[in-house]
């Protein structure tokens, strides 16, 4: 396992994305503890060190379960990273409870790396209507926060007044071959490394959609381990996060993080074609994040634009038109709450994108039709 000086702490270059393990069948968000268990012993032996988990994770059974999973440990041999989401507090008092909710949830007394979840624009408002950012200042001063950073989802100009009106340990970006230039992570990451601010990094195959088998089959390359190695290279770079759902995931991003080389001229070439096919064919920017769940008509978004995404990049009109009618609720059931688009980091405009998605199911069904 490759590593990295932050500070004076020796990090694993891979950090555990504990938003992702795998569930009990029939379940959204219940945590199948054995095998999750099982995958976190495995990366811990191999040494990742650096376990990313938030408040709001698997409908808040992430914490818990991560510190059951690694009870075992000495603490200071692995580092906890988790989120403050101020969208679920009103007040200052309410991240207070919320803050010490996750001390007790992770049973520790104290917080390695604490990030303000998934700041935007409306979100810095109230961290700084709030006081929030002075609380946890001084809960850093008290030993209970050891570096003090933030998430971040918006557009670089928000990034920069948050980096001009308080000081961070580290941020959070989402960085990866095809938002370097498509989402603007390259200003972001320029921003923040002029700042002197160390970078964490989520999404760097996008939820597994760059790893999808229809951008990869013409390639004699691993594109996982090719978008790894991309991101690594950035000097400001400390820990890339990955959500690792299964044995495999495991081991291969244990074997790409042994040995971060650097890219060759035509590796950097492969990912220029993957990224330009994936932007072709205009799938939705979906992450897999699950923060628009639980939807409030139990539709499952996720896995319906991930259907969507595979017929738009692989055209097989048949394997969406015979899955799409197994999905319990679908678009037509959109009740245009916007609870969803209000939560999604990605800025999607969800109930718009389903009855899309809807729509379309309706015209291929009717010119399928003999």
């Amino acid at each position: 396992m490759e590593t990295k000086t932050f500070k004076t702490t020796t990090l694993s270059r891979l950090g555990y994305g504990c938003m992702r393990f795998p569930k009990i069948p029939n379940t959204e968000n219940s945590i199948d503890v054995d095998k999750s268990k099982a995958l976190i012993k495995l990366a811990y032996e191999q040494g990742v060190n650096y376990f990313d988990t938030a408040y709001t994770y698997h409908n808040s059974e992430s914490e818990k379960f991560l510190a059951s999973a690694l009870a075992s440990y000495p603490r200071e041999s692995y580092y906890l990273a988790t989120k403050l989401p101020v969208w679920v507090t009103k007040n200052l008092e309410d991240c207070k409870t919320v803050f010490e909710t996750q001390l007790k949830n992770l049973n520790t007394d104290y917080i390695d790396f604490y990030l303000l979840h998934a700041l935007d624009k409306d979100k810095f408002k109230f961290v700084k209507d709030n006081g929030v950012y002075d609380y946890l200042l001084e809960q850093k001063k008290n030993g209970r926060i050891k570096n003090l950073g933030f998430s971040f989802h918006d557009n670089y100009t928000v990034l920069e007044e948050i980096v001009n009106t308080y000081e961070f340990d580290f941020a959070q970006i989402q960085f990866n071959f095809v938002d370097y230039l498509f989402q603007n992570a390259k200003k972001e990451y320029e921003i923040l490394t002029n700042k002197n601010i160390p970078i964490m990094v989520m999404e760097p195959i996008r939820g597994g959609a760059l790893a999808n088998s229809e951008l990869s089959k013409d390639s004699k390359y691993n594109l996982v381990n090719l978008a790894f190695r991309f991101v690594a290279s950035f000097d400001n770079v400390q820990v890339i996060l990955s959500g690792m759902s299964n044995e495999e995931q495991v081991k291969e991003n244990l074997n790409s993080f042994s040995n971060l080389t650097p890219l060759s001229e035509e590796e950097r070439n492969t990912l220029n074609l993957v990224r330009d096919k994936f932007l072709k064919s205009k799938v939705i920017s979906c992450t897999s994040c699950n923060y628009c769940q639980p939807c409030t008509k139990e539709i499952v978004i996720p896995k319906l634009f991930s259907l969507y995404n595979e017929l738009l990049l692989s055209s097989n009109k048949k394997a969406f038109l015979d899955s799409y009618p197994t999905f319990a609720k679908t678009g037509k059931d959109c009740i245009d709450c916007l609870k969803c688009v209000n939560h999604c980091p990605q800025k999607l405009k969800i109930n718009k994108l389903l009855k899309e998605i809807d729509s379309s199911y309706t015209y291929l069904r009717g010119a399928e039709t003999p």
